[in-house]
């Protein structure tokens, strides 16, 4: 069985205004960390930590404990820091991305 991590960064009117994070890498052996989950976990947690605590943007945040998926979407506030704070995490994620591609896909979804 083949796992991996599936990053979805939400695109409107050409903005990042969201993204779902969900899925497994299991790159770790039984009993050991798995340094994919935990850098792309890290990461889509302080983009969120950052857009709505420093940036005070209102959103929508909802985590699945049963599976670890994060869904984040910025409502309103400043949509363009938003953008930015979400551009970076995409440049983050698909650095992560280079090194473990069997475990992480980025993608992007235009909203309408």
């Amino acid at each position: 069985m083949i796992f991996i991590i599936v990053a979805k960064l939400l695109i409107k009117d050409n903005m990042f205004l969201g993204f779902d994070v969900n899925g497994h890498s299991e790159h770790s052996e039984p009993g050991e960390y798995d340094i994919v989950c935990a850098a792309v976990s890290s990461a889509a947690c302080m983009a969120a930590n950052t857009i709505t605590g420093v940036l005070l943007v209102k959103a929508h945040v909802s985590l699945e404990k049963n599976n670890g998926a994060l869904y984040f979407r910025a409502l309103s506030g400043d949509l363009k820091a938003t953008h930015d704070v979400l551009k970076g995490f995409e440049i983050h994620l698909l650095e992560i991305a280079k090194e473990y591609s069997n475990s992480l896909l980025v993608k992007t979804e235009r909203l309408i």
